[in-house]
């Protein structure tokens, strides 16, 4: 007995079964990947708190613990670890606006953490362009044309400013969402948010006390 071939009405309809059937999951697929982006952004958060919990404990001779209304804030690049070398989106972590602040309630060693993080979508793209175009630069003999790199814009997507507590919450995904750059919280304005004292507040970046008053945070 001859094998027959598909006929034309069979190989439609397996196409349009097929059509469906991916209308079907790519939703699923694209929610999939969006949660799981999410709960990285999350757990990178909850980790970043770990480090600064960490630091303050076994560095109490170098970190001043903060007093009662007052704050100790810990930038990335101080905090800074291999976890936090891939960001979510394929982007690169601002390591000086992603920062943890620790808010003392009393003098007793009762802490509040909130977490600032956020990744820059275009960092790596604006690195790399910088790179080669000093590069081209130099091989030319002419001055650098910046327009070759800042043409790729801050553009930012993670967690503002929030508590400790609420990564924790069932809808902590929903923190999760673009940051327009003005809109950026930056350690200067985090008595807005976390309540802290203005006065005296210790901000520990790129592996020292840069700053002890308000007047030089960034």
């Amino acid at each position: 007995m001859k094998n027959k071939g598909f006929t034309l009405i069979e190989l439609l309809a397996s196409i349009v079964i097929l059509g469906i059937l991916m209308t079907v999951a790519l939703p699923n697929v694209f929610r999939i990947m969006t949660d799981s982006r999410a709960d990285t952004y999350i757990d990178n958060a909850k980790k970043l708190i770990s480090n600064a919990e960490y630091k303050m404990r076994v560095n109490s001779d170098y970190i001043k613990r903060p007093t009662d209304g007052k704050c100790v804030i810990m930038t990335m690049s101080y905090l800074d670890g291999p976890e936090f070398d891939a960001a979510p989106e394929g982007g690169q972590y601002n390591r000086e606006l992603s920062y943890v602040v620790i808010k003392a309630n009393g003098n007793k060693g009762n802490y509040t953490y909130y977490v600032n993080l956020l990744e820059d979508l275009n960092l790596a793209k604006r690195n790399k362009a910088q790179a080669k175009e000093e590069a081209d630069a130099k091989k030319a003999g002419r001055a650098v044309d910046e327009s070759k790199y800042t043409r790729f814009k801050a553009s930012f997507k993670g967690i503002s400013l929030t508590e400790e507590k609420n990564l924790k919450a069932k809808n902590a995904r929903g923190l999760i969402t673009g940051i327009a750059k003005d809109k950026v919280i930056k350690v200067k304005n985090v008595s807005s948010v976390a309540g802290c004292s203005y006065d005296n507040t210790r901000l520990y970046s790129l592996d020292k006390v840069e700053a002890e008053d308000p007047s030089s945070l960034k």
